[in-house]
């Protein structure tokens, strides 16, 4: 049988990341779907349009495809194709856990929640043309049960390896869809297969993919024990609490962690408050130098468009920004994804304003805020972008320079990230 797993094209004009070229890195959940298909001779292969073409000509009997809200309408059309070819559709994810019906509109089948338990099954059904349209592992998957990803079925183009070792998050960040989804309980991996898939990654450049890796701090220091002697150098998201911990900015630090992204969100208390965010905006100052001390370059995540959101208090966030000496930032427009309860009660109250799903994907506004139209608040994360990018252009060589050892041993990240940063935005993504 003929296995054919896609990643819908996420980098579009107006699409979902700053940088277009080189930030990429491998779906590991199709990785993980195509280690689950590895029996009976099937051929597998993974297609991640950001990195390389379908090709006109392909035989498919079975496209299975991981589909965000805002890569839905790519997805649909690539369906219509291979349907028009006699194959079988499956979609997964975030989009078809939320909207099952809606997808099921393009699909012959969608999963709903994590693929671990139920793809077995689905194999087994195509197989003797009993496909269902609804597929619900009705449990999150135990992390023991997570194969291996297909590595060799990656595209070589990808300057990162990703690996998972936990799922879901302890937070109840009320703009997160985290709590929509089925696999939003956190579960962690043991550190002994960490290491195992670790060393099998040639590339040792890697980032965690993890929603939050530091929920236990126990867990988190018994897992750099592993790492560290592995040589790696690695990135990570995780909660602004970890820079109140001194042992565990060592631990990682010494395990080769050399930049850390924060999902500082707002420098306003109000909006952090109102969105359950638990964390101080005035203490920001303090984590961005707490983690330099250690050598750890910060990422700092920031969403427009909250309640509280006034232009004069974005464009301050601007200037905070270069203040604190982040060494990157990205900016999102809040996003209510169609499913989730941000959308429905923004929905309730009149202010969905657009719904076309290709536009759901945080560059763009799709709801009315409070305090300025939708177009001035796309126009506000543009300007910010821009006065970012500025403020790298200036800070790229001294933040490479203080950050030498690891640029010497690793100077293939060490040209990523200067590259980056001289390039700045590829301001005909932002609408």
């Amino acid at each position: 049988m003929n296995i054919l797993l896609i990643k819908p094209k996420w980098f579009f004009p107006g699409g979902a990341y700053k940088f277009s070229a080189t930030s990429r890195i491998a779906p590991l959940n199709l990785g993980i779907i195509a280690a689950l298909s590895s029996t009976n001779g099937n051929n597998i292969k993974i297609i991640d349009e950001d990195v390389e073409n379908i090709p006109d000509i392909i035989s498919a009997d079975l496209v299975g495809m991981t589909v965000a809200t805002f890569t839905a309408p790519r997805a649909y059309l690539i369906a219509k194709r291979f349907k028009e070819k006699d194959a079988k559709i499956v979609m997964g994810g975030v989009h078809p856990s939320l909207m099952p019906k809606e997808c099921l509109k393009f699909a012959d089948a969608v999963v709903i929640g994590e693929a671990e338990y139920v793809w077995p099954k689905i194999l087994d059904d195509f197989k003797s043309r009993q496909l269902k349209e609804i597929y619900n592992s009705g449990q999150p998957t135990n992390m023991r049960d997570v194969p291996f990803p297909r590595r060799d079925l990656f595209s070589k183009k990808y300057v990162f390896s990703a690996i998972q070792a936990t799922r879901g998050c302890v937070n109840g960040c009320a703009f997160c869809y985290l709590k929509d989804v089925p696999w939003g309980k956190y579960r962690f991996r043991k550190p002994a297969s960490i290491c195992e898939e670790l060393r099998k990654i040639k590339n040792k450049l890697v980032i965690f993919v993890d929603d939050n890796l530091f929920v236990n701090e126990n867990y988190v220091i018994e897992l750099m024990e592993y790492i560290r002697p592995l040589k790696l150098l690695w990135g990570v998201q995780a909660p602004v609490s970890i820079a109140q911990n001194d042992k565990l900015l060592r631990k990682i630090a010494d395990a080769g962690c050399f930049t850390v992204s924060f999902g500082f969100q707002s420098i306003n208390q109000d909006s952090l408050d109102y969105m359950s965010v638990r964390q101080q905006a005035d203490e920001y100052e303090e984590v961005v130098s707490k983690l330099h001390q250690y050598g750890i370059m910060v990422q700092g995540m920031f969403m427009l468009g909250f309640d509280f959101d006034t232009e004069e208090n974005l464009r301050k966030m601007f200037k905070v920004i270069q203040e604190i000496d982040l060494d990157d930032a990205l900016f999102y427009i809040l996003t209510p994804y169609p499913g989730t309860r941000l959308y429905n009660e923004l929905n309730r109250e009149n202010r969905i304003v657009c719904h076309d799903l290709s536009r759901y994907s945080w560059n763009n506004c799709v709801f009315q805020p409070k305090n300025m139209s939708p177009r001035e608040l796309e126009l506000i994360l543009r300007d910010g972008y821009k006065e970012i990018t500025d403020f790298q252009r200036k800070s790229a060589l001294r933040k490479i320079i203080k950050n030498w050892k690891w640029g010497i041993k690793f100077p293939r990240v060490a040209f990523h990230l200067l590259s980056n940063a001289l390039k700045g935005t590829d301001n005909s993504r932002l609408p």
